[in-house]
């Protein structure tokens, strides 16, 4: 992907207290980043990390839906990582580029930076209007929630 990196590191962990059931992962832990360091993942056991008992939180959230990475040069920024993730950059509407993800989008903005500025979960909570928490009351992060389908 244009991205030196050395070799992947097999992990596991136990899913549960004294349990017996190990989780696997494969990682790559790529140099740092003008952004930050970024780690890559592969779950090689993806049914123990799915489990329904794991996929409960008492804020309802149900996925990631989008980060967004302020940057001093989002540009450059996007096609480095456009290259790394395997998808292309465009223009997002609402500001900067967009890279589509399998799972979400990462959506990149210009200014002082690097740093997360917007978060946003979907949520099954259909009581909760979509609502967003503003940065300063959740560490200088934007949360954005909105409503599943």
């Amino acid at each position: 992907a244009g991205v030196a990196a050395p070799a992947v590191t097999q992990f596991e962990r136990s899913i549960s207290d004294g349990g017996s059931e190990m989780a696997c992962f494969e990682l790559i832990q790529l140099p740092d980043q003008p952004e930050g360091r970024f780690n890559l993942v592969h779950h090689q056991t993806p049914d123990l990390l799915w489990q329904d008992r794991f996929l409960h939180h008492q804020n309802n959230a149900l996925s990631l839906e989008a980060v967004e990475l302020t940057v001093t040069e989002p540009l450059a920024t996007a096609a480095r990582l456009s290259r790394l993730l395997g998808c292309p950059a465009v223009p997002d509407p609402r500001e900067g580029i967009s890279l589509e993800l399998a799972r979400g989008r990462l959506r990149l903005t210009e200014g002082d930076g690097p740093r997360v500025t917007r978060l946003t979960i979907s949520t099954s909570d259909v009581s909760r209007p979509a609502m967003e928490i503003g940065g300063s009351e959740a560490g200088g992060v934007a949360l954005q929630f909105t409503k599943s389908g």
